[in-house]
């Protein structure tokens, strides 16, 4: 006869040693999941210092464009809106005329001495010659768009004759 106390080939719990393993794995684990969410919170602060810096340039480069900032070489200058982001431009005359090839860049660097940089280049017209465009007509003349829209507005009037200067 088999007492209360025995089983017939199951056990009814586990051994000081399983649990002790079970809880190293489990901390073990758990340490390597809070690395790696360690590594991705900064793995994303640097992407989102990369896409500052890249508005940054693209912001200065149409400064530059729309010609509130001058062709001229500059070098390490604080942003007004971000005194830690630094840019630079340079400016150099390409050969045609009216045309600048220039280079913005922006950077900065952090307390722990990580560096963001970013570059960007493009051909840009001097924006202090005049160059032509549509708003540059002399006073007294009319533009292609005026002219059609004259031209619809007779022929809406019953007229079929159409006003001058559609050519």
């Amino acid at each position: 006869m088999m007492s209360p106390r025995q089983s017939c080939g199951g056990r009814h719990g586990l051994s000081l040693m399983e649990v002790l393993v079970a809880l190293t794995i489990f901390l073990l684990a758990f340490v390597a999941l809070g690395r790696l969410v360690i590594l991705g919170g900064d793995q994303a602060l640097d992407a989102q210092q990369h896409v500052r810096a890249a508005d940054l340039c693209q912001s200065k480069l149409a400064e530059v464009i729309a010609g509130a900032v001058p062709l001229t070489t500059e070098s390490e200058v604080a942003f007004d809106e971000d005194r830690v982001w630094h840019w630079s431009l340079d400016c150099e005359k390409s050969n045609f005329p009216g045309l600048w090839n220039v280079t913005v860049r922006v950077s900065r660097q952090d307390q722990q001495g990580m560096h963001v940089r970013c570059t960007v280049s493009q051909m840009v017209l001097d924006p202090q010659k005049t160059h032509g465009n549509l708003q540059d007509t002399p006073p007294g003349t009319t533009t292609d768009s005026d002219s059609s829209s004259r031209d619809r507005s007779s022929r809406s009037g019953g007229n079929s004759s159409s006003t001058g200067g559609g050519n």
